[in-house]
């Protein structure tokens, strides 16, 4: 930062634009859902695979470890839709 002499310098400040918030925010659910597409239960491999990707259990464990990522998601940034027409959320 570049200072002029005898000029008494200015606070830094550091700030978002709540639109590139909810972007991110709408990016990242979009992105989750896709995951939670992929891995939906009729498409869940089931065998003798020693892959614990392929593992039933561990394929609804990840669903549901989805599922309460878009929750919290959306509740711990709530006020980023607050009077959101849309319908994206």
């Amino acid at each position: 930062m570049k200072t002029m002499l005898g000029a008494k310098s200015l606070p830094e400040y550091n700030f978002f634009f709540v639109d590139s918030v909810k972007s991110a925010v709408l990016g990242l659910l979009e992105e989750l859902e896709k995951e939670q597409e992929k891995r939906k239960p009729n498409s869940i491999i089931i065998g003798s695979s020693d892959k614990p990707e392929h593992r039933i259990s561990y394929q609804l464990g990840f669903l549901a470890g989805l599922k309460f990522a878009k929750e919290k998601i959306k509740q711990w940034f709530a006020d980023v839709f607050e009077g959101d027409t849309n319908g994206k959320t």
